[in-house]
């Protein structure tokens, strides 16, 4: 199936719920919608850019979030148990009661705010502060 046809399947399959906001992300030749509480555990979004949107409760269990651009996002209540943060920007990202075990973080750039919430007050080794 083209990206188009996806794209069309992806936006019908969630145009009748119009309360809940989502944002779509292309990936290759993938449309995956991106909204709060969705089930998206080892989904491949490395590289990509999410800037003021509402995820919180989404499950990114073993998610690869590499070199992503993590922006003014709701992860309130999130899984991120086991996540990829390698190289990726997280900041001013709210993270109030995120599961965040095991997530690697080598070389990521994380406000303050990230860092305290990652890593509990400990200076992290390869941690950038924004």
């Amino acid at each position: 199936m083209n990206l188009l046809k996806k794209a069309g399947k992806v936006f019908l399959d969630t145009v009748f719920n119009p309360t809940r906001p989502s944002v779509y992300v292309s990936k290759g030749d993938n449309v995956y919608v991106l909204f709060p509480g969705a089930k998206l555990e080892n989904i491949n979004l490395s590289g990509v850019s999410l800037s003021g949107v509402d995820l919180h409760g989404i499950d990114l269990r073993g998610a690869n979030l590499e070199g992503a651009k993590i922006v003014d996002v709701d992860l309130s209540s999130a899984d991120l148990t086991g996540a990829n943060l390698t190289s990726a920007l997280l900041s001013g990202v709210k993270l109030d009661g995120a599961k965040v075990d095991d997530v690697v973080t080598r070389e990521a750039i994380l406000d303050q705010k990230a860092k305290d919430y990652f890593f509990s007050g400990a200076s992290p080794v390869q941690t950038s502060l924004v």
